[in-house]
């Protein structure tokens, strides 16, 4: 989940002259040749105030709020860079390309766009690494980055059918989407999981060992001691299994694909007066079925503020009245909520993320007739 925010704090300066040094080093972790880039993308004189970056981590992707000022006027936007190495990846289950990522981002602005719908405005891209790093520049949204209230909720669920309305042009940045976070997968992770400690239980001493092996080839960041509790303690809980169980059997539309972001999150969200809400971070847009970006929006939101929110997005979608509410929502409702890790505490800030997400996996499974192996009551929502 990215964060494109404009936060209120104050202003820290940032000692770069109009045109930065062309050397190696870097300013909060951006090298100065990509500033340079970032500089001659607007008319001369002008000049770097500021540099924020836009997460809580240190990070050498960003992205980064750069506040510029010249003669005329002060204006803010918003830097993403990766490694030029075009098999340079980042990952949660499996890899995903970065450069791809931000080629996906750059198509589904410009489709964005061409459709009127709320979105930064893309200013320049360098995905070939000319300036040292891959680059998007895009214009900053003036807003907030917290959740609406109820009626800046129902606006985004009104947007939603907008978007999928719109019809994805051939292009290989904008595949189809299966899942929401395209880039996760861990429904199928935790089946590999459950056939490697089977695997590992039954195997004979060496082929244990070349299951730690390939495990950590998959995951090198991993210590010894993760590779084997991967391979003797399976990383599920009763309800989820369940769920699982249950989104398995559950159909799934092959209604025509219309377009989608894949990742509509409170973080990718910026509430704005005058625009309502602005997506941001499109690196996972595509085409795919309505329920899909429906189902994410209404999970994560569920995530942040409780089940109650999720009904809020499908009352702004009713009231688009332009797409029928997807016959195979249920299955998307299920497939947002189990594409989560087990705990959460990794994933989200809030110390009660695990225990809304079962809450929520138990809310959709008592509609469906499926939670009788889990007490809804027993938790708060």
């Amino acid at each position: 989940m990215g964060q494109q925010v404009v936060r209120d704090d104050e202003p820290r300066p940032c000692p770069i002259p109009t045109r930065a040094r062309s050397t190696a080093l870097s300013v909060d972790r951006v090298p100065r040749s990509v500033l340079n880039w970032v500089l001659a993308q607007f008319e001369p004189p002008i000049r770097v105030v500021r540099i924020r970056p836009l997460r809580g981590g240190p990070s050498d992707r960003g992205p980064w709020q750069i506040t510029l000022s010249s003669v005329v006027r002060t204006q803010d936007v918003v830097l993403k860079t990766g490694p030029t190495d075009l098999d340079a990846t980042r990952r949660t289950t499996h890899p995903v390309s970065i450069r791809a990522s931000m080629a996906t981002e750059v198509a589904a602005l410009a489709v964005a766009e061409n459709n009127r719908l709320p979105v930064p405005h893309l200013i320049a891209v360098d995905l070939d690494g000319l300036c040292g790093r891959i680059a998007l520049l895009t214009t900053a949204v003036q807003g907030s980055p917290t959740s609406a209230d109820d009626v800046g909720v129902r606006n985004l669920g009104e947007l939603l059918p907008r978007i999928h309305a719109i019809t994805v042009p051939s292009d290989p940045n904008l595949p189809g989407r299966v899942r929401a976070r395209e880039g996760d997968n861990y429904v199928a992770f935790r089946a590999r999981q459950r056939e490697d400690i089977d695997r590992y239980r039954t195997g004979t001493r060496s082929e244990q060992q070349d299951l730690r092996d390939r495990v950590h080839d998959d995951h090198p960041e991993w210590a010894p001691q993760r590779v084997r509790r991967y391979l003797t303690v399976p990383a599920t809980t009763p309800l989820i299994m369940r769920a699982e169980q249950v989104l398995s059997r559950l159909p799934c539309s092959t209604e025509p694909a219309g377009f989608v972001h894949d990742d509509i999150a409170p973080g990718n969200v910026i509430w704005t007066t005058s625009r309502g809400p602005v997506l941001i971070d499109w690196e996972g847009a595509g085409s795919g079925p309505a329920g899909l970006d429906l189902g994410n929006v209404r999970f994560e939101l569920a995530l942040r503020h409780g089940a109650h929110t999720a009904d809020l997005v499908l009352e702004g979608w009713r009231r688009n009245g332009s797409v029928a509410v997807p016959d195979d929502l249920p299955y998307w409702d299920l497939s947002a909520a189990l594409n989560t890790p087990v705990n959460l505490a990794s994933w989200s800030s809030d110390p009660i993320a695990t225990e809304r997400r079962d809450h929520y996996l138990a809310h959709v499974l008592n509609r469906l007739g499926h939670a009788d192996q889990y007490d809804l009551s027993s938790r708060s929502p």
